[in-house]
């Protein structure tokens, strides 16, 4: 009897510490898992270095770390410059988000940021959500550099990460070089070898296995590479001497006169003394220059554009590998080379008059077919070419590759499709990008962007006329007579529909029968209403505003 007794109580004691460690693992899990609990992941403006004058929108990577779907958030992105002084404010807020645990979204801001001076910037990002158990990871800040980048273009010939084809190169000429991918085309053994603008277009030669480059020209706007001609000749490289309208090109070390137009090429001559050449590039004043392959340590020539003669300015200090490439900035007047060998990849910096190349930053790209414009040539449209739904206050600019300064800017233009001109157009510059006010456009109509040859320039050389054409969105725009402003956009609508405010109020988004689909509160800023649950039709949404009631219908695709 005495045993039993012993042996309950033993179990009591087991059954009271069990207990009391299911209890202790209980208070750990939920006080490592919050019921609500968003967490910033990165903010993406999108680049650390960005372009002076480019207007860029940012985004934000959100995490639901907590235990509950989200139905409403905001987030508030503050942008302030070296000086502590705020130059961008702007809160986007989001309902019926149905925002899922263990889920990511990547919200992108209504509002653009166009950096106007060069220097660093401290973006400060921050969700709200009701009820937030852990405000630690509420908030991220994170550093841009505004800088006075040009743009280059070449042909990423071979790289683990971004895609085979044409692409962007953002570069100044000391510390700076980031790459962006344009488009994908071909893969490693269909690269572009040599290339350079000829007026605004970017012409390339491709590398070839059988005798016989094919000549191409690629779009820098979209990267669409379309056929020319094919040469019977494999060349390596190829320059475009703007005083003579004459194209060169090479084979090893081999120079040719070359007809982009037809692929017809003229033997110069052969530079004995170099073991090859891997690029040409030439000046603004004519000069030629050839960058030497295929040794422990390069050399830069000068080559004779009458004879095809080569003379060694000097070494590089590099052994340079095949698809590589040289460039040059005629407007700055530098000698880029995009190069690869036992050294580390990178751009360099080649000095014509040493032939010495200082590295600028290094990549992991091998990047080939190099031009750099001279012609102001513009990069970036916005609103890009045929785009749709297009807000009435858009912001409509033009980024060009290089610092730009006005000729007349009067000249510009934003007409309707009748030819009618949108009023109080103006123009200003800032750094490379021309910003263009006006007034608001017109629900659901074309519009054209003009802006005529000899508006402005970079240096020595005046733009070519640029045009392009967008479409509004078909938004509903409401003005009450109590200056309650409202726009709702787009419409129809496919997973969620903007809708700013000029006052709080609450919304409802019902059927056509009446039937009450979707509830919740607007803010007097941007809000964005997710309507993935819904069907597609029409439906109501009817805004609450101090008891003033407004009614619209939209319609789900």
């Amino acid at each position: 009897m005495k045993l039993l007794k012993q042996l309950k109580l033993q179990n009591c004691k087991q059954m009271k510490t069990l207990l009391i460690s299911f209890i202790a693992i209980l208070f750990a899990a939920n006080a490592f898992s919050q019921t609500h609990d968003l967490e910033l992941i990165r903010i993406n403006i999108p680049r650390d270095n960005a372009k002076t004058g480019m207007p860029l929108q940012p985004s934000i990577y959100i995490y639901n770390n907590g235990n509950s779907t989200e139905n409403e958030y905001s987030i508030e992105v503050i942008i302030k410059n070296s000086e502590d002084v705020e130059v961008y404010n702007s809160t986007e807020f989001f309902t019926n988000a149905n925002f899922t645990s263990g889920s990511y979204k990547r919200p992108l801001f209504y509002e653009r940021w166009i950096p106007e001076e060069d220097g660093t910037y401290e973006v400060t990002a921050t969700v709200i959500c009701d009820g937030d158990e852990n405000p630690g990871n509420d908030q991220l800040q994170s550093n841009i550099v505004s800088e006075d980048l040009i743009v280059g273009f070449g042909w990423n010939a071979f790289d683990n990460i971004q895609p085979y084809g044409p692409a962007m190169l953002y570069i100044n000429s000391t510390d700076a070089c980031e790459i962006q991918s344009i488009t994908q085309w071909g893969n490693s053994d269909t690269f572009m070898a040599g290339a350079d603008f000829i007026e605004n277009e970017w012409y390339a030669v491709q590398y070839s296995y059988n005798n016989s480059s094919k000549i191409f020209t690629i779009n820098p706007l979209s990267g669409e590479v379309s056929l020319k001609c094919e040469a019977g000749v494999a060349f390596d490289g190829m320059a475009y001497d703007i005083t003579t309208e004459t194209v060169f090109a090479n084979k090893s070390n081999s120079i040719y006169i070359l007809d982009v137009e037809t692929g017809v090429s003229e033997l110069l001559g052969i530079v004995t003394a170099a073991a090859g050449f891997v690029g040409l590039a030439c000046d603004e004043s004519g000069n030629l220059y050839a960058l030497e392959g295929y040794a422990n340590d390069c050399g830069l020539y000068s080559i004779n554009k009458t004879t095809g003669e080569g003379t060694l300015i000097g070494l590089t200090g590099l052994s340079i590998m095949t698809a590589q490439d040289i460039a040059y900035d005629r407007n700055n007047d530098v000698l880029y080379g995009m190069l690869a060998g036992n050294q580390d990849n990178g751009l360099y910096n080649i000095n014509t008059t040493t032939g010495y190349a200082t590295q600028i930053e290094p990549y992991g790209n091998e990047i080939s077919g190099a031009a750099i414009p001279y012609i102001p040539l513009l990069v970036k449209q916005t609103p890009r070419n045929y785009l749709t739904e297009v807000l009435a206050d858009a912001d409509v600019s033009a980024m060009y590759h290089d610092k730009i300064t006005a000729i007349d800017l009067s000249l510009i233009m934003i007409t309707d499709a009748d030819g009618n001109p949108v009023q109080n157009v103006a123009a200003s510059i800032i750094g490379s990008s021309l910003c263009i006010e006006h007034d608001d456009f017109q629900s659901f109509s074309e519009y054209t962007v003009t802006i005529p040859a000899g508006t402005l320039s970079t240096g020595n050389f005046e733009n070519n006329e640029e045009i392009w054409t967008f479409l509004t969105a078909n938004w509903t725009s409401i003005n009450d007579v109590n200056n309650i402003s409202v726009k709702v956009f787009p419409n129809p609508v496919t997973n969620f529909v903007k809708v700013t405010c000029s006052q709080k109020a609450k919304y409802t988004i019902s059927t056509t029968s009446g039937k009450v689909m979707l509830t919740g509160n607007l803010h007097s800023i941007n809000n964005t209403i997710y309507l993935d649950g819904l069907s597609s039709g029409v439906y109501f949404l009817q805004l609450n505003v101090n008891g003033k009631l407004i009614n619209t219908k939209v319609v789900k695709q």
